[in-house]
């Protein structure tokens, strides 16, 4: 990637000069400060249009990032439930659906009031943080203990070869 951008900007500018003429500067300002003050508007106005898409991007990012962490969470929650880590009521699911409503239900409200309660940034910077103290314990969950050997492996006296551990 490091390789690319600049390559993208060479590609541009080797681009650009093969299409430049000097003598479209002559006359350089043919409107005058009206014609100048055109184009600034029009530039002014693209780059408006360019935040208001690249914002309304991030909305949309935004938006479906939250639902999957809502997706996920409620499900976390039906499988504590289901693990009689919580109370029954958690691992119950919708008939219709098949979904754990009440856990799903609960998520979101709770979501909702700290969404109503607490600034996005200040939602935003606890969320991070909350990824960052988790991610170490459930990499640690993950991975074997580092005091433990895997067993030895044997041969299986039909076929000679390593049995699969």
């Amino acid at each position: 990637m490091v390789l690319v951008k600049p390559g993208v900007l060479v590609l541009f500018i080797v681009v650009g000069i093969t299409g430049f003429d000097s003598g479209n500067l002559q006359p350089f300002a043919p409107m005058g400060m009206a014609g100048i003050s055109t184009a600034a508007a029009t530039v002014v106005f693209a780059f408006i249009g360019l935040d208001a898409v690249s914002t309304a991007g991030a909305v949309l990012s935004l938006v479906s990032v939250t639902l999957v962490v809502l997706y996920g969470q409620s499900r976390i929650l039906y499988t504590m439930g289901r693990d009689g880590m919580l109370p029954p009521a958690f691992r119950r699911v919708s008939p219709r659906t098949g979904t754990p409503a009440v856990a799903t239900l609960l998520t979101g409200g709770f979501v909702a009031l700290l969404a109503a309660a607490f600034p996005l940034d200040l939602l935003a910077d606890l969320t991070s943080m909350g990824t960052l103290a988790a991610s170490p314990s459930s990499r640690s969950a993950d991975d074997p203990a580092p005091h433990r050997t895997a067993p030895p492996r044997t041969s299986t006296a039909a076929s000679g070869s390593p049995a699969a551990p």
